[in-house]
């Protein structure tokens, strides 16, 4: 019998070699799944998520130390000047944005006329309002206007462009309208040839909704010349959401029927007045906004945009209710426009032919079918 030590049985030795080999890959195989195990456990959140895009690498923030050493050094420069200016300047020093809007505005409360000059001067360094307009510098110019309208107003009209003129008398004129709209309706009135005329009497009839929506509304009706669309629109806009924050959409509503629609203007800014009330609407119930939009009487200052609005709305969910309910819209002399339920249906038929196309099968009213191109038009007689 040969020992165990020497040569040995040379089948044998490669049977050890592979077994050797085998019980290697399977260790490594294991240390592999292992390390997978905890690496993946460690770059793993709590809630098993691994970042947004579910792969990729691990984060994690670490968080360094800072060496400021005490408060920024922006907080202590030019100080001199009246307390109400400090005040002012503490507050343009904050770095959180939302802490030095809220902190400059309480602070411009206190502004007085000879604070003024020194604060736009550091504006204009620090916050540099021409590159990104911001609130701090809307509200800086807005007091300037209630404190000292006579030197703001100086002031803006020193500015180089009829542009940069109008911007800063909006601004002002919003400002000492809260103060006193009479005497700020009374220049605008002494300077018909201002620059930017239509913005600044959008300031003036801002500042007096701040303090009354409802003499605004008859303000701008009264005063908005005929072909200042964008004038028009925007005092309407402003007086529904100051209305809104009056007394709900019930005041809005009350605002809108308020209106008259006499002249041309009062037509358009009642079309105008019934579009945002249905918005204002729509934002709390939208079926409540389709019920006061179906209720109001077929006049030539219905607005076809707050109807197709309140369909596309409801589409999305309910594409035949949508149909439905235009179809259900009083007619009269001044019918609508259909041209929102014609892209319903055909954004319906092209998703859903078959759906489409037994809907309209089964709806009674021809007219309407035909009006939203679902069926052909009937061929006049030779």
């Amino acid at each position: 019998m040969k020992s165990d030590t020497g040569k040995g049985n040379p089948a044998g030795t490669a049977a050890e070699m592979w077994f050797q080999l085998l019980m290697l890959s399977v260790i490594f195989g294991v240390g592999c799944a292992l390390g997978w195990v905890i690496w993946g456990r460690a770059g793993t959140a709590e809630d098993g998520s691994r970042g947004l895009n579910g792969s990729g690498p691990p984060r994690r923030i670490v968080l360094g130390v800072s060496r400021a050493g005490g408060e920024p050094p922006a907080a202590g420069r030019r100080d001199a000047g009246s307390e109400s200016l400090k005040k002012c300047y503490r507050a343009l020093a904050l770095v959180d944005p939302d802490a030095r809007g809220a902190e400059f505005i309480a602070a411009l409360r206190e502004m007085k006329p000879e604070d003024a000059l020194p604060l736009f001067a550091r504006i204009k360094e620090d916050i540099q309002p021409d590159k990104a307009p911001n609130r701090e510098w809307e509200a800086f110019l807005r007091g300037w206007g209630e404190v000292d309208p006579k030197g703001a107003f100086e002031f803006a009209l020193s500015r180089d462009t009829p542009k940069s003129q109008g911007f800063f008398l909006k601004m002002m004129i919003e400002g000492w309208a809260r103060r006193d709209y009479v005497a700020a309706a009374q220049w605008l009135n002494e300077h018909p040839n201002a620059p930017e005329w239509d913005g600044i009497c959008a300031g003036l009839l801002r500042g007096i909704a701040s303090r009354d929506p409802w003499l605004a509304s008859a303000t701008a009706i009264a005063s908005i010349p005929d072909g200042s669309d964008w004038l028009r629109d925007y005092a309407a806009g402003y007086i529904a959401a100051a209305m809104a924050r009056r007394g709900g959409t019930e005041e809005v509503k009350r605002w809108f029927e308020s209106i008259p629609a006499g002249s041309d203007m009062e037509r358009k800014f009642k079309e105008k007045g019934m579009s945002l009330t249905a918005q204002q609407l729509e934002q709390g119930d939208p079926a409540e906004a389709r019920k006061w939009l179906r209720a109001q009487p077929p006049e030539p200052w219905r607005s076809p945009a707050a109807y197709a609005a309140a369909a596309k709305k409801l589409a999305k969910t309910d594409r035949a209710g949508a149909l439905t309910w235009l179809a259900s819209l009083p007619k009269g002399a001044a019918p609508l426009d259909m041209e929102a339920g014609r892209e319903i249906y055909r954004a319906w038929l092209a998703e859903k032919p078959e759906e489409a196309t037994q809907w309209a099968g089964s709806f009674v009213d021809e007219t309407f079918l035909r009006e939203i191109g679902a069926l052909k038009p009937v061929p006049k007689p030779h």
